[in-house]
């Protein structure tokens, strides 16, 4: 593997990076606001020490964020380097954990992702035992050896993934995988069929994508399909 494969841990440490970049910045602005206040209390003769003191404070909280966007990327570029030698790599979204935590932060930051073309902004994807499928008709005769010909196709809700539709199951159900599709296959004959996606994103965006993603499911199934259900 080459370090281009583990590009989403090096973006996991800069996002990192721009994090404690922005809280550096949210620090600068209250500390702003509070000096500029004793300064107006001071009157007018205190203006010329405001403006030296706004001087010095933004070089060095610029200073400051800049260093942990620097560091970030270099520890980025470090990480990754090491993570990318192990043949086992997984990558982040396709980890439990790691599903879930990426799922909240497309959520909260898709858009920016998505602007940024960062490698943890989810695509519109088809997923089946964590982790994403091609929708031609060899993968999915390989990823639903029993699919029927009604499918229910499911769509997770803001900051969640594919993963949320099993939460809780083990302590209602007894069984850690199962889900509402299982639940509905078993009950109705149905075959789930579960997206990820980013919800970050405008809806008319993954409205429009989901819409393609719909197009090509149907066109690739393995049978004919006689009903399409979103869940």
């Amino acid at each position: 593997m080459t370090t281009t494969g583990a590009r989403d841990v090096r973006e996991a440490v800069v996002l990192g990076g721009r994090g404690l970049a922005a809280t550096t910045a949210l620090i600068r602005d209250t500390h702003r606001a509070i000096a500029h206040r004793a300064f107006r209390l001071s009157g007018p003769g205190a203006r010329p020490a405001e403006l030296t003191h706004d001087a010095i404070s933004r070089a060095v909280y610029a200073t400051v964020a800049a260093g942990f966007r620097g560091a970030a990327a270099v520890s980025g570029v470090a990480v990754a380097a090491r993570v990318a030698a192990d043949p086992a790599y997984r990558p982040l979204a396709d980890r439990p954990r790691g599903n879930a935590v990426i799922g909240a932060i497309n959520g909260a930051w898709g858009d920016r992702l998505a602007d940024w073309r960062s490698p943890l902004a989810l695509g519109m994807t088809v997923r089946v035992d964590d982790r994403d499928i091609d929708v031609t008709p060899p993968s999915l005769a390989t990823a639903f050896p029993d699919a029927t010909g009604d499918v229910a196709v499911f769509v997770h809700g803001l900051c969640e993934t594919d993963a949320s539709w099993r939460l809780g199951a083990r302590d209602h159900y007894g069984d850690p995988r199962s889900t509402h599709g299982s639940r509905l296959r078993a009950d109705a004959g149905l075959t789930p069929v579960y997206v990820r996606y980013n919800t970050g994103r405008h809806v008319c965006d993954n409205g429009d994508d989901l819409e393609s993603l719909l197009d090509d499911l149907v066109g690739a199934w393995p049978v004919p399909v006689t009903s399409l259900m979103l869940v």
